[in-house]
């Protein structure tokens, strides 16, 4: 757990961290000297609690934190997973300490043992020696010097296996015990924060890399070698990359550890133990600490995000995905929901040419850099407001703030609710808006009215006049322009386009308060699509 934050009250906190549970950050509240301590479970979530702190501190009391209803039905329904996730949390109080076993390292180690046994370690190779052999050197009784004139011959006849079998092979009780030491400590302290898969994938990766390399350059010497020495220094140079540019991660290597692997690794090269794989070692050292760093640069995508992500079919919408997971730090379970709810294809920016949208996403990735065609939607699914039948706009306004937070969440990351029914007094006149949100990320007011029938032309008029109103009386020095967003329950596309609302910052989009089918939806969002890159290409023609 991350420190994210202290408040004052014990009331503050608990509304901070039932607001913090609906955004899908999991924190836990504890009192400490004059006030409450608010820790984050997930490391990856810190920065986005600490930036919604600063804002509850601000306004405490702002309606968009009565979230203690929802968030206790988030607990009840997330008591298992809950369960689940407190199995896998490890408390590393000492690296001396004994890690917890792992089904995966465990196996390793045995199939070490046995394999050492059967083999004699390396005095009676056939059969099982040389079949996990790099080459099968016991072939028409060829020697094994003599391999050198086919390099990978075995391997290249489809016997790929070789490739990572050799580590299994050990050539002396003190090299089994030796390496199996260094892998229990090394792979279950991995195995205990990242789980058996990764791992897994981990030591096939190393194991293939460091072998084909000790192969390639020592062939002609010592083609015969094993080991699992190469996986153990790649486990190593793992580690060691988390331990120096991610420390939080709870796998982090003592300084004195990080000492004696290097000394022997170093002393290795001396000869004084005999041959010894060093290529294998080297360049499993190397290969591991760069799989450390690829894994510390992209963290914000766990291999449960990848999975998720793979099964978007349109590079665009899957490129928009990610880049949003990376901004506003959404789970795995939120991703799947944002997916299934058809977000990207709901995004304004999916209307615009293909170059447009890669150099959004470009600068959304370079610079983070949020733009309005990536805030705004088409359409709102608005059915959690439990709207059905005929109701009035008074209705819908009222059923929107009951449910302000789930509002907010269809919204979009960012949105801050400011007012409802805002006064505007233009000629001695009043004049209200329905709701005003402000946009941390885009720095803007937006204004929203809500409308029951079809879009209206007259509708234009009344939302620049409140865009100015805002503009010069609302609006701070370091803001940009207010935007407008007018939702209808069905758009006039023709009245829209001749109107140019997208141009004088004005967004119209349609609201369901009842889903449709959902074969149906995507005709309706694959066919704006199609309708709206057609209009773009016309114009630029």
């Amino acid at each position: 757990m991350r420190h994210a934050g202290t408040i004052d009250t014990q009331d503050h906190a608990r509304r901070f961290g039932d607001y913090l549970l609906t955004q899908g950050v999991k924190t836990r509240i504890d009192e400490e000297g004059d006030g409450w301590t608010v820790w984050v479970y997930d490391e990856d979530q810190l920065e986005l609690a600490k930036d919604e702190l600063e804002w509850f501190l601000g306004n405490p009391e702002d309606p968009i934190y009565n979230a203690e209803s929802k968030a206790n039905a988030l607990r009840r329904e997330q008591a298992k997973i809950d369960q689940d996730s407190k199995k896998r949390i490890i408390r590393v109080r000492d690296q001396w300490g004994t890690p917890q076993r792992g089904v995966l390292t465990t196996g390793l180690i045995i199939a070490c043992v046995v394999v050492g046994l059967v083999t004699l370690f390396g005095k009676k190779m056939d059969p099982v020696g040389y079949a996990l052999s790099i080459n099968d050197y016991n072939k028409s009784g060829t020697k094994p010097q003599e391999f050198r004139s086919s390099h990978f011959s075995d391997i290249k006849s489809g016997e790929v296996w070789r490739l990572i079998t050799p580590m299994f092979i050990h050539f002396g009780p003190m090299h089994l015990v030796f390496n199996m030491c260094a892998l229990y400590f090394l792979g279950n302290m991995i195995e205990a924060r990242r789980g058996p898969l990764i791992l897994g994938v981990m030591v096939v990766l190393i194991a293939i890399f460091s072998n084909a390399v000790q192969y390639q350059f020592s062939a002609a010497q010592s083609p015969m070698f094993g080991g699992i020495s190469g996986v153990v220094f790649g486990l190593f140079g793992f580690l060691w990359a988390k331990t120096l540019i991610d420390p939080t991660s709870g796998m982090n290597l003592q300084p004195q550890t990080i000492f004696m692997v290097m000394f022997f690794f170093i002393l290795c090269f001396t000869g004084i133990f005999g041959p010894i794989a060093n290529w294998a070692h080297a360049s499993g050292l190397a290969f591991g600490a760069v799989l450390g760093i690829i894994s510390t640069l992209s963290k914000e995508l766990s291999w449960s995000h990848f999975v998720e992500l793979l099964q978007v079919r349109e590079h665009l919408a899957r490129d928009f995905y990610a880049e949003m997971c990376h901004v506003e730090r959404w789970s795995v379970r939120t991703l799947r929901q944002k997916i299934n709810g058809m977000l990207f294809e709901r995004t304004a920016i999916s209307k615009k040419p293909k170059k447009l949208i890669n150099a959004e996403l470009e600068q959304l990735r370079d610079e983070n850099k949020i733009t309005p065609n990536l805030v705004f939607r088409d359409p709102y699914f608005l059915d959690f407001l439990g709207l059905k039948g005929a109701y009035q706009e008074k209705d819908l306004e009222e059923a929107i703030l009951r449910e302000i937070e789930n509002f907010i969440l269809e919204l979009g990351c960012g949105f801050t609710f400011v007012s409802r029914q805002k006064r505007m007094i233009i000629d001695g006149e009043d004049f209200y808006l329905d709701l005003l949100f402000f946009h941390r990320k885009l720095k803007r007011l937006i204004a929203i009215e809500l409308k029951l029938g079809k879009f209206k032309a007259s509708y234009k008029e009344q939302m620049e006049l409140y865009l100015r109103w805002l503009e010069k009386n609302e609006m701070q020095q370091d803001e940009n322009p207010p935007l407008g967003m007018i939702l209808c329950a069905e758009k006039t596309h023709e009245q829209i386009e001749l109107l140019k609302l997208n141009d004088s910052g004005i967004h119209v989009a349609e609201y369901f308060t009842e889903l449709p089918p959902k074969k149906l939806l995507e005709e309706k969002l694959h066919s704006a699509i199609t309708h709206a890159r057609a209009q773009i290409e016309n114009r630029e023609k």
